[in-house]
């Protein structure tokens, strides 16, 4: 691997792109441990063990004599109407502040490195996109690297509802509008100071960098 990269992430960025590529169906079946570690040059302990984090992540589950297969529903949020239908801005901010500062205080002590190299990725990528759409899914992006932090199945589910309701089109038309250059300059450096606050397992420092950001988001949303 050429990129710098560790052999764990470089694992799990070749299965996103498998997917993002439309080369897998939501369910498909990976390849081989033999042929991922061949293809990357490392070892089939370094990808048993990534297959062990996204099996416990609910990304993948691997069935004895037939294989590793994609779960299709957990490559795609939960839909807000299989848990009641749509959501006002102002109940997902609520939901948020109440539940996201708690999963940065547990993602400080469980994160691991190969956590915090996902989590780098989502700021530069962000940090990188030219639209709008894509620094939103960037955003939704790291808000579920902090849950998968967690190493917590149940609580990446539950954000993964919290990021559906996005799709909200008043949250949607709303996130836009408040869409200005400082505004996004502004949510990039919270997100840093998360991080930053997660890379030195201060839990109260990130769930209060959480709460901060989250207030900003809020007042964003609500344009007061």
């Amino acid at each position: 691997m050429d990129d710098g990269a560790t052999p764990e992430l470089g694992i799990r960025r070749l299965i996103d792109e498998w997917v993002d590529a439309a080369s897998l169906p939501p369910d498909g079946r990976l390849p081989a441990e033999r042929h991922i570690a061949e293809q990357l040059g490392c070892t089939r302990a370094q990808v048993r063990r990534v297959m062990a984090q996204l099996e416990q992540e609910g990304r993948i589950v691997r069935e004895v004599g037939r294989g590793t297969f994609l779960t299709g529903r957990a490559m795609e949020p939960v839909p807000a109407a299989a848990v009641g239908g749509s959501f006002a801005p102002a109940a997902i901010m609520t939901a948020s502040l109440v539940f996201e500062p708690e999963v940065v205080s547990l993602a400080a002590l469980a994160a691991t490195e190969v956590d915090f190299t996902e989590l780098r990725r989502c700021l530069a990528r962000g940090a990188a996109a030219t639209d709008y759409e894509s620094f939103e899914q960037w955003d939704i992006s790291l808000h579920r690297a902090f849950a998968v932090a967690t190493h917590n199945p149940q609580i990446v589910a539950m954000v993964d509802v919290l990021n559906s309701t996005r799709n909200n089109p008043v949250w949607g038309r709303l996130k836009r509008d408040g869409f200005t250059p400082q505004n996004r300059a502004t949510i990039e450096q919270e997100h840093e100071e998360i991080v930053e606050a997660l890379a030195q397992r201060d839990r109260r420092r990130a769930a209060a960098a959480m709460t901060d950001h989250l207030r900003f988001v809020r007042s964003v949303v609500s344009g007061l």
